[in-house]
């Protein structure tokens, strides 16, 4: 019984592929336009009706109080920035390329190799951090407001 049931399924679904792939103008299956006949087959959630307001007796809307004119708002402060560091992951390295001439490129290199605990990379960082925090504050841009 249960090896008929499994080829009539594959017969019904070699079919359905069959007809599917005869009429190219057709929408796929479960893509019917709403007055075809399988439309309205798929279980669908109906819309919720979010519009409370439409729904109230008509003699609730006019008990309501009448309207005064409100306060005007005080004065909201203008929305905090968003820089484009907010978003990024201090743990993604990201490559940038210095060029230095060779006087700078040997003295930086003497510098990594002689200092303990310090590297070209580490050097240049520093100063670098050093550097943007300094911009930053130029355009009013303290180190809270970078973090």
């Amino acid at each position: 019984m249960e090896m008929k049931r499994q080829t009539n399924d594959l017969a019904a679904f070699a079919e359905l592929r069959e007809r599917a792939n005869a009429n190219p103008d057709r929408p796929p299956i479960g893509m019917e336009p709403e007055n075809s006949p399988v439309a309205g087959t798929a279980k669908v959630d109906p819309p919720r009706d979010t519009n409370k307001a439409k729904r109230a007796a008509p003699a609730a809307r006019k008990r309501a109080a009448p309207k005064t004119d409100p306060k005007p708002p005080a004065a909201a402060a203008p929305p905090k920035p968003v820089y484009p560091w907010e978003e990024a992951d201090p743990r993604v390295p990201k490559v940038f390329n210095l060029r230095f001439d060779e006087v700078t490129w040997t003295k930086l290199k003497y510098l990594g190799d002689t200092a303990y605990n310090e590297t070209m990379h580490s050097i240049a960082m520093t100063a670098v951090k050093a550097a943007i925090t300094a911009k930053l504050r130029e355009r009013g841009i303290t180190d809270a407001d970078a973090t």
